[in-house]
């Protein structure tokens, strides 16, 4: 997902915005059984609409994009290329 930030890069923008007590946690460990079943799922997914499309009704494309989609995402976070983090931060009083 090349449009997604490092949450070091988000924290970074939140303190040169001005914003103080920015802290950063990883929930990857904490997402790691709903990724492996949304990729559970969405390759169960995925076969349906290859045997749909076999017998001549198809998915739409943007649909199938989607499902693609989830198993991507659901692949980089079991695998470690994606992090699933919270950045939390305080504006400071005026």
């Amino acid at each position: 997902m090349p449009n997604w930030q490092p949450v070091e890069a988000v924290a970074a923008a939140f303190r040169g915005a001005g914003f103080v007590d920015v802290t950063v946690t990883d929930l990857t460990p904490q997402v790691k059984l709903s990724a492996e079943q949304i990729l559970a799922a969405a390759s169960n997914r995925l076969l349906l609409m290859k045997l749909d499309a076999a017998v001549g009704h198809p998915e739409s494309a943007l649909f199938e994009g989607h499902v693609h989609g989830a198993i991507a995402c659901s692949k980089g976070l079991l695998n470690g290329a994606i992090t699933y983090g919270f950045v939390a931060a305080r504006r400071p009083p005026r």
